[in-house]
């Protein structure tokens, strides 16, 4: 399957399998190749690097948006705000200092389903309780 494909495949019906299918088939990156690619984001902006570094942190970024599942929200929602926090992170990413990416990235990605969680449930309770005004006030 085409790489531009792989993140269309969460809106499809009966697809997350099919998505974690091929998000695993992406190949893990070693410290010293993610180094340089991180370094070539860092420095230069290398678009395509950034891309390899994305593609290759896929299936953490679903595995940490499957642990917010029990929340009742759409997991293709889940995923797509844990993709957003990837690529946040890999925006920020400093190489130079000597860790992984996926330790940075695991608290962007939480972070930014996180604040999806509550931006969800804030305007799921904020219009329940408006129409709630609305209908006792007769309206």
């Amino acid at each position: 399957m085409h790489q531009s494909n792989v993140l269309s495949l969460l809106y499809t019906r009966n697809s997350l399998s099919l998505y974690l299918s091929e998000v695993n088939k992406f190949p893990m990156l070693d410290a010293e190749e993610e180094f340089m690619l991180a370094k070539r984001y860092h420095d230069y902006q290398d678009v395509d690097a950034a891309h390899k570094l994305t593609t290759s942190h896929l299936r953490l970024a679903a595995k940490v948006a499957l642990s917010f599942r029990h929340y009742g929200l759409s997991l293709a929602d889940l995923i797509s705000e844990a993709n957003i926090g990837l690529m946040q992170a890999i925006k920020k990413f400093d190489p130079n200092k000597g860790f992984r990416l996926a330790t940075y990235a695991i608290w962007w990605i939480k972070a930014s389903i996180s604040e999806f969680i509550i931006y969800s449930f804030n305007f799921f309770f904020s219009n329940t309780f408006h129409h709630w005004i609305w209908i006792s006030k007769g309206c």
